[in-house]
């Protein structure tokens, strides 16, 4: 389990411009790729929020993922 915050960036958009994968990018500089059961409106609904993720660390094609338990933001739970 890992617990950690951050700023939610995205990572990968489709063709028309639009994001489909997201971030915590820390403020250690380090960035963690997001699999959450949010959508992905609700997710870009968040970029440059400051955040609180925990969940669950794995390596998913050599970057560093969460799978998320939790997503608070500015002291509100947000998944």
């Amino acid at each position: 389990m890992i617990k950690t915050k951050g700023i939610i960036v995205p990572v990968d958009w489709n063709e028309d411009g639009v994001a489909v994968c997201f971030a915590v990018s820390t403020f250690d500089e380090d960035e963690y790729v997001l699999e959450s059961r949010l959508s992905k409106e609700e997710m870009a609904a968040l970029i440059r929020e400051e955040v609180e993720v925990t969940g669950e660390l794995r390596m998913k094609n050599g970057k560093k993922t969460i799978l998320v338990s939790s997503i608070n933001a500015k002291g509100r739970a947000v998944a």
